[in-house]
């Protein structure tokens, strides 16, 4: 039967008279929720190893590079239906699933970070502050991560967007 339209339910009601918009409130809640816990964990990892790879460079970026590579070239179906196989049913829900996706998506904004990171560290700017003696966590957290804060904050909203249609 088509859902039954009143004034007090604007998006209808299902066959058993549950609130359509009821339903869609709560699963925003859900998601915003596994938002508000999927991007700063994925951010803080794959921001964080970007910026070493692409600041460093040599040995730790070309070892880096290929374990990610190796990861991601990982059917992602797959590996969710052999993780949530393993994990007791008990156990089962948001946090699993989460816990999978911040697993392996964190590695698209590292080879972003990656590549601004190597852009920048050759800079004026980054030049100048070894010169006055700025050790690397310096330079690292208070020059080169606000100047490339922009590709981090021009991600988040197409973050989200894959995390929603992910879960």
């Amino acid at each position: 039967a088509p859902p039954i339209f009143e004034t007090r339910n604007w998006l209808g009601t299902t066959s058993q008279g549950y609130d359509v918009l009821a339903y869609l409130y709560g699963g925003l809640q859900v998601n915003f929720k596994a938002a508000l816990i999927y991007l700063p964990i994925v951010y803080l990892i794959g921001v964080t190893i970007g910026m070493l790879m692409g600041f460093f460079g040599g040995w730790f970026d070309l070892v880096s590079q290929r374990l990610i590579e190796i990861f991601s070239n990982m059917p992602f179906l797959f590996v969710v239906i052999i993780f949530s196989s393993m994990v007791p049913e008990r156990f089962k829900g948001l946090p699993v699933i989460l816990t999978i996706l911040v697993a392996f998506g964190w590695m698209g904004m590292t080879y972003l970070m990656r590549t601004a990171a190597y852009r920048d560290r050759e800079r004026d700017y980054i030049s100048a502050a070894r010169v006055l003696g700025a050790g690397t966590p310096r330079i690292l957290f208070r020059h080169l991560l606000p100047n490339t804060i922009a590709i981090i904050v021009t991600l988040v909203p197409f973050t989200m967007s894959s995390l929603i249609s992910s879960l």
